[in-house]
């Protein structure tokens, strides 16, 4: 079942610059941090990547016009 996308153009370039801001942090406290900083980063990219996030579909938010 393809979801529909809840997440705006604006939305998605925030999500990849804070996915790498996310990345270098963890980076910074070496191990744990990264192991953290990298899974959240994947999940901010993933978000960008497709277009939704699951977390607005709970609160039964939308950044995209319609």
């Amino acid at each position: 079942m393809k979801r529909q996308p809840n997440v705006s153009n604006t939305d998605r370039v925030v999500r990849f610059i804070l996915g790498g801001a996310a990345l270098g942090l963890g980076l910074a406290f070496w191990p744990v941090g990264a192991v953290v900083g990298v899974l959240f980063a994947a999940a901010l990219w993933i978000s960008a990547w497709t277009g939704y996030c699951h977390i607005y579909e709970v609160l039964g938010i939308s950044t995209l016009k319609r």
